[in-house]
């Protein structure tokens, strides 16, 4: 038996007000696990702003010291590198973030020097029983590719081919995926039949991280998939309800089968410090997750939060492909709204050229390469 401990989302930024980041109940359940894996949210570098990748979003990084130092109070000795941050400093703090995990003797997977370096299988041995991990990320700003560094990308033919590789070499597969919208609990429609599909090729469990709150999970053909476990330690401040609740998943795999469950963690808002929920706050967060894991259960619910969650974004992201959002003033940008210049560009046709650019593979592949060309130029 292999005793496998993962957590979702760590960051320790370098001026955390607290060093002590564990309770000793988090402690004590790591320590009960042969492998301990997280997912290391932010390159470790000293690089400056000068190496900043050009991005939406914030960019994160943290210390070597600040990392080491907490990872191994846990006792940490795999992290998943296959993130929308990992590349906030270019291929360098990429680089950098793998040097540390090999100083620190930390087996990573997910990123690499080149994208066939970061889809290599991390395979994890105990006796007579290999367990294969295998890490992806959604693709924002981190992604590998040929000859640069950077995370696993998701792409849903090599993946199911590096999904089927495993599985000839491997008693069990662990299927690890950085994907979702963040702050929302639920996955989306297209999430459910892509990690559906990952099991038909062979993934023995799929775990989510990514949107920084807790989802629900499901079996699918005697599978389990978990959609997100939320943050594990995130020392970045934030209002969002749920910011500050994970889930850590404890494993007992066997060459028959995969038996887990779910500890729910609570960050201290203040000190920063996670400890494991006990009692009545347990049992709240459990069966909130059991709630999210009946909506998922049920496909015409799962749509109708989809399309309530589209209703709530819609302004949010019609407006990004409207000209105006383009203009450094906030100010102007809030004028000609109110003399109407949106509803005057997003005309039914417009709107329908949009929907061509986006959802024909062809035409969406010509936009990203003339998009990253035009940056490039820029």
């Amino acid at each position: 038996m292999i005793k496998v401990i993962v957590g979702g989302d760590y960051f320790v930024s370098n001026n955390s007000v607290n060093t002590e980041i564990f309770d000793k109940s988090v402690i004590d359940l790591f320590q009960s696990a042969d492998f301990k894996i997280v997912n290391l949210e932010c390159p470790i570098t000293d690089l400056d702003k000068e190496s900043r990748i050009l991005k939406s979003g914030p960019h994160l990084k943290s210390s070597d010291k600040v990392t080491a130092v907490n990872l191994k109070k846990i006792g940490v000795n795999v992290v998943t590198l296959a993130n929308n941050h990992i590349k906030d400093y270019g291929e360098k703090g990429v680089m950098d973030t793998l040097s540390f995990c090999k100083q620190n003797n930390l087996n990573t997977v997910g990123a690499g020097e080149n994208i066939e370096d970061a889809s290599k299988i991390l395979y994890l041995k105990k006796d007579d029983l290999k367990i294969a991990v295998i890490n992806i990320s959604e693709n924002e700003w981190s992604s590998a590719d040929a000859n640069s560094a950077g995370a696993y990308p998701l792409d849903i033919i090599d993946n199911s081919k590096l999904i089927d590789k495993a599985k000839k070499n491997a008693n069990k597969v662990i299927v690890i995926i950085h994907g979702g919208i963040e702050h929302y609990n639920l996955p989306t429609p297209r999430m459910v039949k892509q990690y559906r599909f990952y099991v038909d090729c062979g993934a023995s469990i799929i775990i989510g991280h990514h949107t920084h709150c807790i989802g629900g999970n499901e079996i699918y053909k005697g599978v389990p998939i978990i959609y997100s476990l939320g943050n594990f330690v995130f020392t970045k401040k934030s209002n969002e309800k749920g910011w500050y609740t994970g889930l850590l998943l404890k494993m007992e795999i066997t060459k028959s089968a995969i038996k887990w469950n779910l500890h729910p963690t609570n960050q201290n808002k203040i000190t920063g410090t996670v400890e494991l929920l006990k009692n009545e706050k347990k049992e709240f967060i459990l069966n909130n997750v059991i709630e999210l894991s009946s909506k998922i259960s049920n496909k015409v619910v799962l749509e109708n939060e989809w399309k309530k969650f589209l209703s709530n974004k819609k302004r949010e992201y019609l407006s990004s492909y409207v000209f105006t959002n383009a203009i450094p003033s906030k100010y102007i940008r809030a004028l000609l709204s109110r003399l109407g210049v949106y509803n005057l560009v997003m005309t039914k046709r417009h709107l329908a050229f949009l929907i061509n650019l986006i959802r024909c593979e062809s035409h969406q592949e010509a936009s990203i390469d003339i998009l990253l060309n035009e940056i490039s130029k820029k």
